[in-house]
């Protein structure tokens, strides 16, 4: 296979790789969010559940780009 293409195919992965991430990145989170606003409506805790869950989101589930990327590209 020509090396230029390798490298160009490479790198496409690794884009498609990076998107993936922070898409995923930013459902969890809007997920969290919404989560913690049917269960502030249905309990009457007016903002605990939705500081909770995006706080924790964004504590735990939002690793730096630094710690995915590459366990990403290792899958492609």
């Amino acid at each position: 296979m020509n090396p230029e293409l390798t490298k160009y195919l490479r790198n496409v992965a690794y884009a498609m790789s990076a998107s993936q991430g922070g898409c995923v990145t930013v459902v969890v989170i809007f997920a969290a969010l919404f989560v913690g606003l049917w269960l502030d409506a249905e309990l009457h805790t007016k903002p605990l559940f939705t500081l909770l869950f995006i706080v924790e989101r964004l504590w735990l589930g939002a690793p730096p780009p630094t710690a995915t990327l590459p366990t990403m590209t290792w899958v492609v």
